[in-house]
């Protein structure tokens, strides 16, 4: 069996003609994409409600066979948990250097309201094909961070070697779930400030195991839509100043929020 991307299944059976006589190949989309090309044996398709789309169904696409995935958040309750930690931030935001992830948001936000104090842990991508373009936002997000002298926020880049874990398996970009969990812990809520391609976000069902409200920006769809509801989060706008309203709404009602029993109850390992 070969998994592939279904943005380059097609050309990938194109390229070699005679794979199909030895290998099944599985394609694999995001919450947020319809699966559309032909050269798969089965497409694994994620959606929010649990059926396919129309736009599939109707497209030579739809005569392959898939299995509806749903959503799925894929974290362990067990794992990522509430701790005793001192809560140092109002707002933690675990992002990639990736201009879709529109950390320069936060930053507005962060300078509009001088009160918040924000901490953002961010990773670079792991696509070569990225790379450049993750290294230079990554300079654009901390030329902006020291240009508008923004005392008021943290932020926290992993090692450069993935995290190995004693069963030898590892942790992309270098921190411990261990490690990762104390960072939530030290944070009031958290956000995504992701654009529309969104698909299955692992920070917010990581966060929401330790019990941190979500804000998610409005713009932002895909999996993460099932996430947020009155008992787990707000929709918020992406721009700066509805944002650092948002951050002090959630910090002034906190009890209206139990994110974790909410999460807990509908997703887990």
């Amino acid at each position: 069996i070969l998994y592939c991307g279904d943005y380059i299944v097609d050309d990938f059976v194109a390229a070699y003609p005679n794979i199909k006589d030895e290998w099944f190949l599985v394609s694999t989309t995001q919450s947020h994409v319809v699966p559309k090309n032909v050269a798969p044996d089965l497409h694994l398709y994620s959606t929010d409600d649990g059926q396919p789309a129309q736009e599939y169904l109707e497209s030579a696409a739809g005569e392959i066979p898939c299995i509806i995935m749903g959503c799925g958040h894929f974290v362990d309750p067990e794992v990522f948990y509430p701790t005793e930690q001192e809560k140092e931030y109002d707002l933690i935001y675990v992002a990639k250097w990736a201009p879709t992830k529109r950390i320069e948001n936060i930053l507005e936000a962060a300078k509009l309201d001088p009160s918040l104090n924000i901490l953002i842990v961010s990773f670079p991508v792991v696509s070569e094909r990225k790379r450049a373009q993750s290294d230079a936002y990554r300079e654009q997000i901390l030329g902006m961070k020291e240009d508008l002298g923004l005392d008021n926020v943290t932020i926290i880049e992993p090692p450069t070697e993935n995290h190995v874990n004693e069963d030898g398996s590892f942790v992309v970009g270098g921190f411990s779930k261990e490690e990762m969990n104390s960072f939530y812990n030290m944070a009031k809520m958290t956000i995504l400030a992701a654009d529309s391609g969104e698909g299955i976000n692992r920070s917010l069902g990581e966060a929401m195991c330790c019990d941190l409200p979500v804000l998610l920006t409005k713009d932002t769809w895909g999996g993460v839509q099932t996430l947020v509801n009155e008992q787990t989060g707000v929709r918020v706008g992406a721009d700066p100043v509805e944002i650092a309203a948002a951050i002090n709404f959630v910090r002034e009602n906190r009890d209206r929020f139990s994110p974790r029993d909410w999460f807990a109850g509908n997703y887990g390992k």
